[in-house]
């Protein structure tokens, strides 16, 4: 069962992910617990509570997920029967993450809770009308508010399937498809203002800027999308197309 005390640690990209674990927390809150909100990017897992109730957030991408976001879960500390529950944001089909990070929870002696997928508009293809995309999200929120109430409940599963999820996640671990995913996100310097947001924005430093001068991106992108849906010059493009759909506004990736 859920302790008093719950951290999730959570990571957005474009804001589907933080506005499902708001949701979650909301519920959490409203029946008497106390609930952090702690950005992934930001927090080092080795000094995690394992006292209270942990719970991690977190888009898919590459059909599992960054793999900044892998290495934090990598380095948690020995859980001792810590309950651990997870929720993922995604556009259709994960199948390289639940099972794999409920393994490694078991071997880090977690106690897994409950796992809950979440269907989200996405920044990847064919942006849908705003409509569309507002729809998919209250449904996905009305979901959150019900696997929150599961998870106090007690009535959540976190299912593990041992072969095809492993090797999905492995493959999701090649650094060449990582690069072919951080070279479709380009730089028009013809519209870009310099203004440094993306620099700002960006949760693994890949991108860099001087005074005056326009911003550079290095190799490490593992195209979160969040330079591309708050540029406010449209200058930061995703195979070439001006993709723009964002769950939050900046500041709530600035405040962290």
């Amino acid at each position: 069962m859920l302790k008093d005390y719950i951290d999730i640690y959570y990571f957005s990209g474009t804001g589907n992910t933080l506005v499902i674990t708001q949701e979650v927390a909301k519920v959490l809150c409203e029946h008497g617990k106390t609930v952090s909100l702690l950005p992934i990017e930001t927090s080092d897992p080795t000094k995690i509570n394992i006292e209270h109730s942990i719970g991690f957030a977190f888009p898919v991408a590459i059909f599992a997920t960054y793999p900044f976001v892998w290495e934090f879960f990598e380095k948690l500390p020995q859980g001792r029967g810590t309950v651990a529950f997870m929720l993922d944001t995604l556009a259709g089909f994960s199948g390289g993450i639940v099972s794999p990070l409920k393994k490694l929870l078991c071997k880090k002696h977690y106690i897994p809770l409950g796992a809950k997928e979440f269907i989200m508009p996405s920044n990847y293809g064919k942006i849908a009308p705003n409509e569309k995309n507002e729809a998919k999200k209250e449904r996905a929120l009305k979901k959150a508010k019900q696997y929150a109430e599961s998870l106090l409940a007690g009535k959540t599963n976190w299912r593990y399937i041992p072969i095809l999820p492993a090797l999905i996640h492995q493959l999701s671990k090649l650094k060449i498809a990582w690069r072919k995913m951080g070279g479709q996100i380009t730089i028009d310097q013809t519209r870009c203002t310099k203004c440094g947001l993306c620099a700002k924005l960006c949760p693994v430093k890949n991108i860099t800027i001087e005074e005056g001068a326009f911003p550079k991106k290095g190799d490490r992108c593992y195209s979160c999308m969040r330079c591309v849906a708050f540029c406010p010059a449209n200058a930061i493009l995703f195979r070439g197309k001006q993709n723009r759909y964002r769950a939050v506004k900046c500041e709530a990736f600035l405040e962290q």
